[in-house]
């Protein structure tokens, strides 16, 4: 969360072997076209924070770090 400069939301899925990480934009509707635009830019924002937050910890754990 640090990393990203926000915070996620975190889904425990104790019952799988996954969990659900993830960030939230409030007070809009995917079904309202006058919210894409706000949607897209926060999709692309957030997605890169969160991959840049998260990529580094992956390649280590899969032994493909770069350092």
């Amino acid at each position: 969360e640090e990393q990203a400069s926000c915070a996620f939301i975190w889904q425990r899925a104790d019952d799988i072997k996954a969990s659900k990480i993830y960030v939230a934009l409030d007070d809009v509707k995917i079904s309202d076209q006058a919210d894409w635009p706000s949607l897209a830019s926060f999709h692309a924002e957030y997605a890169m924070r969160i991959c840049n937050a998260f990529l580094p910890y992956l390649n280590v754990f899969v032994g493909n770090d770069t350092n």
